[in-house]
């Protein structure tokens, strides 16, 4: 009975040990997002914008461009105006990212635009607050830290690929 009780604790029980930026999971070693300082982040959400992009086409593929390369200027230059013009993409009333999310019926590809929208978001927050606003669009008032928790569940139903996220937070860090 005691062997079964230690057997089924050890079944249950899930180890955390903390080094830096990363989380030890019964042996498998993850990086933590939240250990990444805000330009950190920022670095990582271009990264995850850039690599998603690859897997969609035409207008889609257009309009993830034309907000990678605005969040790419404002990530070397905060000073930039850009928040409006990258909230037009996230929530454009012709065409945005939350469009495209609605009309898409492959879980996997609403995995892929929650990617993209976290990301786009939690640069669009920054680029708010760096200009001064006391007051933002309603999608993005509820932007804060926990943005992350969403992006790398949806990263990996997107992807199942632990490895290409992790790989992503590395390069942030180094």
């Amino acid at each position: 009975m005691f062997i079964g009780a230690i057997t089924i604790g050890v079944l249950l029980s899930v180890c955390y040990s903390v080094f830096d930026s990363s989380i030890k999971v019964r042996g498998i070693l993850f990086l933590d997002i939240s250990a990444l300082n805000k330009s950190q982040k920022y670095d990582l959400c271009i990264k995850v914008l850039s690599a998603l992009r690859g897997y969609l086409k035409g207008d889609e593929a257009a309009c993830v461009d034309g907000a990678l390369k605005i969040c790419q200027a404002w990530n070397k230059d905060h000073g930039l105006d850009i928040a409006g013009e990258l909230y037009n993409y996230i929530d454009g009333e012709e065409r945005g990212f939350t469009l495209y999310q609605e009309a898409e019926e492959d879980v996997k590809m609403i995995a892929l635009w929650n990617c993209i929208i976290d990301s786009a978001a939690y640069i669009c927050r920054g680029a708010f607050e760096s200009q001064g606003a006391k007051y933002f669009p309603e999608p993005i008032e509820l932007v804060d830290e926990d943005i992350f928790i969403h992006l790398e569940e949806s990263f990996l139903q997107f992807s199942g690929n632990r490895d290409e996220l992790d790989k992503m937070i590395s390069d942030c860090i180094n």
